[in-house]
């Protein structure tokens, strides 16, 4: 980040859209893509790949603070 200032919301999720989001993403994509899915289709992947990846990210984020082995 260049600084010790944390990161702010738009960096995280950028961060996190770049991690687990990404192969998510990707998976649905490449799915409806072998499916057939026209682009209308390919963007609702996109999107609901996007916001899975998010959350799933933000969740292990949590654990790895709050979690216990």
């Amino acid at each position: 980040f260049g600084d010790s200032s944390p990161p702010n919301a738009h960096t995280m999720q950028s961060i996190h859209e770049r991690k687990t989001g990404a192969m998510i993403r990707v998976s649905l994509r490449l799915g409806g893509l072998a499916a057939g899915a026209n682009a209308r289709q390919l963007a609702a992947f996109d999107d609901y790949g996007a916001a899975v990846g998010l959350a799933f990210q933000i969740a292990d984020d949590l654990l790895d603070v709050e979690g216990t082995e």
